[in-house]
């Protein structure tokens, strides 16, 4: 096969990965690796390297994904097709639970775009650092390089990019429990996402849709995440396919349809582990740990709540061990072991306000005066639990949405008691 041959065979590929036919385009990319054997082809060979991977992680193939990506930094051949695999290497160790090399690699795709005077690469690479930062709960280094990166590919005017960085803010604001930032941020890339693909639309209606469920807007989340999870089944978009399930299953679960939510979070868990999604899995570790102690399942709502804790030790990932505390604390309490509950409460308290999570932060203080041994300290948890509310309350600039969070019942009962 000549090097025309060659090209020709990439385009197809390319053009099947566009509509989504994934696995005609994997055979397409393989059958160019296969093939290309001379200098001539190497440029041709470096492009079917990068997509096959991007269709690895798309498939939920992620140790493939990354070896893909890993041989076409061996072989970029230029500093700037350097930075490009750095960045995907960086991406896929943040996907696989591995924040801290994903750290390192997009710190060095920073420094060589730098040094290269690549705008688009310096762009990417920071986007990538927020991105990191968000999953080690360095929320407002997150934001920081977030906001430089959003920036820089508006100057570019990249719609894609700004989409998945404006995605990734809105995370970060959520995390921060700066909801009318997150809301905006989300329907912003949202009119983006639309004109430029399917699988960011579906991404970014799953995190719209749990900023309305943190909200207790629980029909306007609902609706999210049914188009999202239809969007992503109709486009074989496997990798983000878990993460819908598992709001679906919490949205279900709130609006008291607990069995059917269960069902939703039980396939969430068995794709992200199937994918290899470390962060999606442990997000719905605490889910189902949540739902299935409410369910009256403790014992195995603890070995969910104590795999949670160690994945997230074992990982440096803050966030997520304050969430596995807080679970564990609840089926503590459950058995009547309200010191053990406390101790672990405590200790998430601790995490929550270094990690800055402001809505678990509220739920600790109110789990806490439901176990405080006099009225006193009882009234500090109830009046701490409702200033942190508030904090999250009254910046929201759409009032309707203002009101469907005060109003719910979860909040206005820790409200009223702590003005008792």
């Amino acid at each position: 096969m000549n090097t025309e041959e060659l090209k020709q065979l990439l385009q197809q590929a390319e053009q099947a990965q566009s509509r989504q036919a994934y696995q005609e385009a994997l055979a397409g990319y393989r059958r160019v690796l296969a093939e290309s054997t001379t200098a001539a082809e190497q440029p041709t060979r470096l492009r079917a390297l990068r997509q096959q991977g991007l269709v690895l992680h798309i498939l939920g193939r992620q140790d493939a994904a990354m070896s893909s990506f890993q041989q076409y930094y061996l072989e970029a051949g230029s500093s700037q097709r350097a930075v490009d695999a750095l960045v995907l290497i960086g991406r896929q160790h943040v996907q696989m639970g591995q924040p801290l090399k994903g750290l390192a690699a997009h710190n060095e795709a920073l420094q060589l775009a730098e040094a290269l005077n690549d705008t688009a690469g310096r762009a990417t690479a920071l986007s990538g650092i927020g991105g990191a930062f968000v999953v080690l709960g360095r929320l407002e280094e997150a934001l920081t390089n977030l906001g430089r990166s959003l920036a820089l590919f508006s100057q570019l005017g990249d719609e894609m990019e700004q989409a998945r960085v404006g995605n990734q803010l809105g995370i970060t604001y959520a995390r921060l429990g700066m909801l009318d930032k997150a809301v905006s941020a989300f329907r912003r890339s949202l009119a983006l996402a639309r004109r430029t693909g399917p699988r960011e639309t579906a991404i970014i209606l799953g995190n719209l849709g749990q900023s309305y469920q943190e909200l207790y807007d629980m029909e306007q989340a609902l609706q999210c995440h049914q188009e999202g999870l239809a969007l992503a089944e109709r486009a074989g978009l496997r990798s983000g396919i878990p993460d819908l399930c598992r709001n679906l299953g919490v949205d279900l679960m709130y609006l008291g349809r607990l069995p059917e939510g269960l069902g939703y979070l039980h396939r969430a868990l068995e794709m992200s582990e199937t994918v290899g999604q470390q962060d999606e899995r442990l997000q719905t570790l605490y889910s189902l740990a949540l739902a299935e102690q409410q369910n009256g399942e403790l014992a195995q709502a603890e070995a969910r709540a104590q795999q949670l804790i160690g994945l997230a030790e074992t990982n440096k990932m803050r966030g997520y061990l304050a969430d596995g505390l807080h679970a564990l604390g609840l089926c503590k309490q459950a058995r009547g072991d309200t010191p053990a509950a406390e101790q672990l409460w405590q200790r998430a308290i601790f995490i929550a306000h270094e990690t800055a999570r402001r809505f678990l932060l509220w739920q600790l203080h109110a789990a806490m005066a439901e176990i405080a041994g006099n009225p006193d300290l009882t009234r500090v948890h109830y009046r701490i639990a409702a200033e942190v509310i508030e904090q999250i309350a009254y910046p929201l600039e759409d009032k309707e949405l203002r009101q469907t969070f005060l109003n719910a019942a979860p909040i206005r009962a820790i409200l009223w008691a702590a003005r008792g």
